[in-house]
């Protein structure tokens, strides 16, 4: 330490170098120098113990087995793959089953590897051996996507290292055919069970719709056209049917009238007065072969001349016809004949055949109004018939929109189903052909290019 009084002496180049001693490029070199036998022969003894530890290690053999991805051979637009599984991910889950213990274990024993591993190591230790002694690269094709992939194995045997590369690559390919028939196979079989399911619904659906229309048959809505023509027909035989009623309870008005007269001028005695006495004769009525052929020709204008009605009018008025014409001749259907005239020079009683004749005319007359009576009977059950006819397809008509808006949610169930089962049967031969496809090895496939 300086103290005020002292001053501080210059120190010179010796003493600086000195204090701060320096390895100089020429010192080391002077060193090297001094001591270059000491060096030779370590350099020289290291080299020699260096070789011979080399060759104490043993030799390692490296096999690689290149296998080439070859893509499918028809175009997917023709038959599309069911493999939608990616390249990578299929290639990961084949490495995991081909790297799995018990595939190993019998690769191990097959080539007898890893003998003096074996001894000494656990099994588990020497499958991990295995695992780094192999290798998988892939190899980048066009656009991206594996073209290639490579499978190296290293070991001590160039033989053994070879037959294993060789035979895992076969077990890549192998893995890969099985895997991809396995998922066609399991997609056919799911289409199957889908198919049979929508085969059942459909059978289901077509079975609720048939007995829908049997059900409501006649209220459909494809049946409004018939039933509304029906509607029409029957208003117009309704119509028919009541002018034939009115004209037969015409008749047989005009035939219980006349059936009076002639009753009562059989009953009444001759006049014994000397005057003539001169009956107003009634107007001559039509017969009733005349009404019937009335009838006749308008069924027949109207409904054909094979309708029921006209055959049924046919019949009787060839029947009425036939009773006309066994009637004398100066009788009148369906009133009675003009009374004769009486006079003061006429007997005071008739004769017998007059008696006769009138007697015959009320027989006729009785004939016709029981005819009369059992057409208007047939008309008014007619009339029943038909109302009740036109009723019932009325209340039809008006049932159309609840049986239209029913139809259509079966409707819309069974082309649902219909729909739905052919997309599965398209889907199902789709199936079948790529199913075909990858037994026929023609799909994408693992090949054994390099081994």
């Amino acid at each position: 330490m300086l103290t005020p009084f002292q001053v501080e002496k210059p120190r010179t180049r010796a003493a600086l170098m000195e204090s701060h001693p320096a390895f100089l490029p020429l010192s080391v070199a002077r060193m090297i120098w001094k001591r270059k036998l000491a060096i030779g022969v370590f350099a020289i003894a290291s080299c020699l113990l260096t070789t011979a530890a080399v060759r104490r290690l043993p030799s390692i053999y490296v096999s690689e087995a290149l296998v080439l991805i070859e893509s499918q051979k028809i175009p997917e637009k023709f038959v599309s793959s069911t493999v939608a599984t990616d390249l990578q991910d299929r290639l990961a889950a084949i490495s995991q089953r081909i790297l799995s213990t018990g595939r190993l274990e019998q690769i191990i024993s097959a080539f007898n590897l890893y003998q003096s591993e074996r001894q000494t190591l656990a099994p588990e230790e020497v499958l991990t051996l295995m695992r780094k002694d192999l290798s998988i690269q892939m190899d980048r094709g066009g656009s991206g996507k594996p073209g290639a992939f490579r499978i190296a194995y290293q070991g001590k045997d160039p033989r053994i290292v070879a037959q294993v590369a060789n035979q895992i690559a076969e077990l890549y390919i192998d893995e890969n055919s099985k895997s991809r028939e396995g998922q066609a196979q399991e997609t056919s079989e799911f289409l199957d069970s889908q198919l049979a399911e929508a085969k059942g619904r459909l059978d289901r659906q077509e079975a609720a719709l048939s007995q829908f229309k049997l059900k409501f048959n006649g209220e459909l809505p494809e049946q409004e056209g018939a039933l509304i023509s029906t509607l029409g027909r029957l208003q117009v035989e309704l119509e028919t049917n009541r002018d034939i009623l009115n004209r037969a309870q015409a008749s047989e008005a005009i035939l219980e009238s006349n059936l009076a007269a002639a009753q009562a001028a059989l009953e009444t005695p001759p006049s014994i007065t000397g005057e003539t006495t001169a009956p107003v004769p009634p107007a001559p009525p039509r017969k009733p072969s005349d009404e019937l052929q009335s009838q006749l020709s308008a069924l027949s204008a109207r409904y054909g001349p094979a309708h029921p009605d006209v055959k049924r009018v046919e019949v009787e008025l060839a029947r009425q016809k036939a009773a006309e014409a066994g009637q004398p001749a100066d009788v009148v259907i369906p009133k009675a004949a003009p009374l004769p005239e009486r006079s003061t020079t006429a007997s005071s009683h008739e004769s017998p055949e007059a008696r006769d004749q009138s007697r015959e005319r009320l027989a006729t007359l009785q004939a016709q109004i029981i005819i009369a009576e059992k057409e208007i009977a047939f008309r008014n059950a007619e009339q029943s018939r038909i109302t009740s006819e036109m009723d019932q397809y009325s209340a039809r008509v008006s049932h159309l929109p609840l049986r239209e808006q029913a139809l259509a949610q079966v409707t819309r169930d069974y082309e649902i189903s219909k729909e739905s089962y052919h997309s599965l049967l398209d889907k199902k031969l789709a199936a079948r052909m790529a199913s075909d496809l990858e037994h026929g090895q023609q799909p994408e496939r693992f090949t054994l290019l390099d081994p």
